[in-house]
């Protein structure tokens, strides 16, 4: 039995020194998309969590792409937490993986009323 535990314990130590975690924090480059038919014309946008890898290859953590994609067109009704976008995170050339960019907040369609009331505050108030 000890010999099965001495492998174990040397597979591990070998594991431990070989694997590192990379992790970004997902900061997006902007706050907020614009929203067509809607009063409010912008939505916050935020990533659904950090975005963490396991490498076991050895790779230059430096050197890891991080690509940002965005809805071309957000029309309302937006619903919260809802997919707006991901960033795409690429080594060479290969993907590593994606975290979701979500809605922070519920933008709702704007109806004929709506408009008419925000244009009547624009003229006379």
């Amino acid at each position: 039995p000890s010999l099965r535990f001495a492998g174990a314990k040397e597979l591990l130590h070998y594991g431990f020194t070989v694997a590192r975690f990379y992790e970004d924090e997902a900061k997006l480059s902007v706050e907020s998309l614009p929203v067509k038919g809607a009063l409010k014309r912008e939505v916050r946008v935020v990533p659904e969590s950090s975005f963490l890898y396991l490498d076991t290859m050895g790779i230059d953590f430096a050197e890891i792409e991080k690509t940002e994609k965005y809805a071309e067109v957000l029309t309302a009704p937006v619903a919260a937490e809802s997919v707006v976008g991901e960033i795409c995170y690429t080594y060479e050339g290969k993907e590593l993986g994606k975290v979701k960019i979500l809605a922070a907040e519920e933008i709702v369609k704007a109806e004929y009323a709506d408009f008419f009331l925000y244009l009547f505050r624009e003229l006379f108030l």
